[in-house]
């Protein structure tokens, strides 16, 4: 059967069907080299288009999230300018800061811990400084009683004619001021230092008061359980609200 096979073949070389089988197959390989070359280009214009899809996607994401941080950044600062700021009623002034008092008898700016105070001609309050988390990094700022926060922490500011603060992510106070019964103001905040280190100042209303350096961590939680949040959180949704106890107290 293989002898036959061969001899078959033989004949069929010079015949013309031996010729038609060669003819296709020399057009079946043209048309496969032909649906190569084509995938290949194919491949490369895919490329490119899904190149610049998403060059075209990224661009519009991130112009997206520009707009709104950019809406979100305003939107805060112009909050931020119609906070109204505390003001004294008159000098002399009293400011206690855990157990140390300063008495200001006119437009002044004074240090109290890591923090700046000043008290201006018309007797606005203004706080500056830098906040930092506990390794010691900066992590917002308060320029002229406004806040500027960095590495996106969940800071946020509030005040009135009465009162200043700065919270937490927590919604715990890290600087605050407010208005005692005795016309006197009472400064608290929980600080630290370039090296890590604490500074706590705090002032319950019950009269508990104290100034420590370099708590331990359990330490730092006790010292400021003193102290509670006196406004509404987010401020630029609450500009000036009090929380119910600071209304009652107040």
């Amino acid at each position: 059967m293989g002898k036959n096979s061969r001899k078959r073949k033989q004949r069929n070389r010079g015949t013309g069907r031996g010729r038609a089988s060669d003819a296709r197959r020399v057009s079946g390989s043209a048309h496969a080299r032909w649906w190569r070359r084509n995938l290949r280009k194919l491949r490369g214009r895919w490329k490119r288009v899904t190149g610049i899809l998403g060059l075209g996607l990224s661009l519009a994401v991130g112009h997206c999230y520009y707009e709104k941080s950019r809406q979100d950044a305003a939107q805060a600062t112009h909050v931020q300018e119609r906070r109204e700021l505390p003001r004294i009623s008159g000098f002399p002034a009293t400011f206690h800061y855990g157990t140390e008092t300063i008495h200001v008898e006119s437009a002044m700016s004074f240090q109290m811990g890591l923090f700046t105070i000043g008290v201006d001609a018309t007797g606005v309050i203004v706080f500056d400084g830098e906040i930092r988390e506990s390794t010691g990094r900066v992590i917002a700022t308060v320029r002229g009683s406004e806040l500027l926060v960095h590495h996106n922490a969940k800071y946020d500011v509030n005040s009135d004619l009465a009162g200043f603060e700065v919270v937490d992510a927590k919604r715990r106070p890290v600087l605050q001021c407010y208005k005692r019964a005795d016309d006197s103001y009472q400064i608290n905040y929980v600080a630290f230092e370039v090296s890590g280190r604490t500074q706590i100042a705090v002032g319950s209303v019950s009269g508990d008061s104290g100034w420590w350096l370099g708590l331990s961590p359990r330490e730092v939680e006790r010292a400021r359980g003193h102290v509670h949040a006196m406004f509404r959180y987010p401020g630029r949704k609450f500009p000036g609200m009090r929380a119910e106890w600071a209304r009652l107290s107040g």
